[in-house]
C-alpha cells in the first residue's frame, strides 16, 4: 500500500530552529527588541535559557494554521500458515517504509525533513520516525497451546544535520557519542493455554532480553517528548515486564 498525505492548515507552532533562526540568520543588527527576537524570552538574572518557567519562558511561537505536514511511503502486509506435523506455524509481517515526513510550520518557515532524524525540532509528532519499522509475529499452535514470539525493529535514526547548521554549524552543540542510536529489536513472548472450552490462560513477557533505550541526552529533543534524555515515545524505557490474564467464557 502506498501512502502520500497532505495535510494543509496544520495548527501548531514555528519548530525552535524557525524561531531561532528569524531572530538570528541575516539580521546582523537584530536587538533584544526586534518581533522575531522578543519570542526568546531568557532568564532576566543570567541571560540564559533555563530558569523558573514563571520567569523563563524560553522560546514562544505563535500558535497558528498556516502549517503543512507532507508524508508519503509504502506499508506493506504478509502471512503466511504451514503444518510442521507436530504443531502448526503462523508467521505475520507488518513493515512499513517512510520515504519522507515533512513539517512547514509557516509559509515562511524551513520545509523540514525528519525521517531518520531526531533533535528538538524533529519531535514535532510526538514521537520520532525511523525510515524502517518492522513487526514480525511467529506463532507455534499445539493443540492445547499456543506460544507466540513477536519481533520488532526499527532502524538506526541520527541527530538532525539541520540541526547542526540552525546552532551556527557548531558541530560539538551535540556530543559525537549522542548523535546515532543504533536500529533497536524488541522481542515479546506469549503463550496461552487452553485450559477448557470455558477457560484460557495467557502469560506474556515484554521486552524479553530487557533491551534497555539509548541515552541521548537532554538537550537533544525537546523535554515533553525526551523526557531529558531517552525518547520513550519511541523506545521501550520500562524495560522486560510480565503479565498473566484469564478468560472466562460463562
Amino acid at each position: 500500500d502506498y501512502y502520500n498525505i497532505k495535510v494543509k492548515g496544520e495548527i501548531g507552532t514555528p519548530l525552535p530552529g524557525d524561531l531561532i533562526s528569524a531572530c538570528f540568520d541575516g539580521l546582523s543588527a537584530a536587538s533584544a527588541t526586534d518581533p522575531n527576537c522578543t519570542v526568546i524570552r531568557r532568564n532576566p538574572v543570567t541571560g540564559g535559557l533555563d530558569g523558573d518557567p514563571a520567569t523563563t519562558p524560553g522560546l514562544s511561537g505563535v500558535l497558528s494554521n498556516l502549517g503543512v505536514l507532507k508524508t508519503n511511503g509504502v506499508d506493506m502486509i504478509a502471512n503466511w500458515k504451514g503444518d510442521l506435523g507436530f504443531a502448526d506455524l503462523s508467521v505475520g509481517f507488518v513493515g512499513n517504509w517512510t520515504r519522507s515526513q515533512k513539517f512547514k510550520a509557516t509559509p515562511t518557515s524551513l520545509d523540514r525533513e525528519c525521517v531518520g532524524y531526531f533533535s528538538v525540532n524533529c519531535s514535532f509528532t510526538g514521537s520520532m520516525q525511523p525510515e524502517f519499522q518492522t513487526s514480525t509475529r511467529f506463532t507455534l499452535g499445539f493443540e492445547k497451546v499456543d506460544v507466540s514470539l513477536l519481533w520488532r525493529w526499527m532502524s538506526k535514526m541520527d541527530f538532525e544535520p539541520q540541526q547542526i547548521i540552525d546552532d551556527g554549524g557548531d558541530a560539538n552543540s551535540i556530543l559525537p557519542q549522542y548523535r546515532h542510536i543504533s536500529p533497536k529489536s524488541y522481542f515479546d513472548l506469549a503463550t496461552r493455554f487452553n485450559v477448557t472450552d470455558n477457560l484460557t490462560l495467557t502469560a506474556t513477557v515484554t521486552n524479553l532480553l530487557d533491551s534497555k533505550p539509548f541515552v541521548v541526552g537532554s538537550t537533544a529533543g525537546s523535554t515533553s517528548f525526551n523526557s531529558g534524555n531517552v525518547y520513550p515515545s519511541t523506545y521501550d524505557s520500562l524495560g522486560r515486564r510480565y503479565a498473566i490474564s484469564a478468560k472466562v467464557k460463562f
